[in-house]
């Protein structure tokens, strides 16, 4: 069960960083 918990975690840690980056990158043309 610890596995799955810190898999989820790192799954939004992943998305936060996606969604940075595609912010990021909209914001450059």
């Amino acid at each position: 069960m610890d596995r799955g918990q810190t898999d989820r975690q790192t799954d939004k840690q992943i998305d936060r960083v996606r969604r940075v980056n595609t912010k990021e990158m909209q914001k450059t043309p």
